[in-house]
């Protein structure tokens, strides 16, 4: 069944998509803690409260798409996995 294949192909370019945009908001506002309510780019607000999810699940052992490489590159833009 290639289906899979592909969706995981086409998942894995939308989160590097993604990536990209949040490095852009993090080149030009020194940060990147993107506000919850963003609306220059709403769909880069939710991904980022997403990828704090992801990582949320993980930590408790649950099924996510968070891995070691997407952690390390949202790091190096000294990503806060929590804002509370």
């Amino acid at each position: 069944f290639q289906w899979s294949i592909y969706k995981d192909a086409w998942l894995e370019k939308g989160w590097y998509a993604q990536f990209k945009r949040l490095a852009e908001f993090h080149r030009i506002h020194g940060t990147a803690v993107v506000p919850r309510r963003y609306p220059p780019d709403q769909k880069l607000a939710t991904w980022v409260q997403t990828q704090r999810r992801q990582y949320q699940l993980m930590q408790k052992g649950k099924t996510s798409n968070m891995n070691k490489e997407r952690i390390q590159l949202l790091e190096g833009l000294a990503f806060q996995w929590s804002i509370y």
